[in-house]
């Protein structure tokens, strides 16, 4: 990834959005990273792959849970429900 400073950037605008097409640009103030350009096309496709990663997340969590919970059944548990019910 490149790298330009702020200032650079606005002397030097058309360079890094052209070059913001095939890759992303780094923008940095007082030497500190401080923006990303990128063009639209890989910013969607970082957003759909997050969302990828998230739901792989989440289904492994929810494997894991299943894994680890307890089915009692509906009887014993309406029991359950109503001993307590009853106090």
């Amino acid at each position: 990834m490149q790298n330009y400073t702020l200032k650079e950037a606005k002397s030097r605008q058309e360079e890094i959005f052209n070059k913001a097409k095939d890759e992303p640009i780094s923008l940095s103030e007082k030497s500190y990273p401080s923006h990303v350009i990128m063009s639209f096309q890989a910013y969607q496709e970082l957003i759909n792959r997050i969302g990828e990663l998230e739901d792989l997340v989440w289904g492994k969590q929810a494997i894991d849970a299943l894994k680890e919970s307890k089915f009692i059944g509906e009887d014993k548990f309406k029991k359950s429900l109503q001993e307590l019910a009853n106090g």
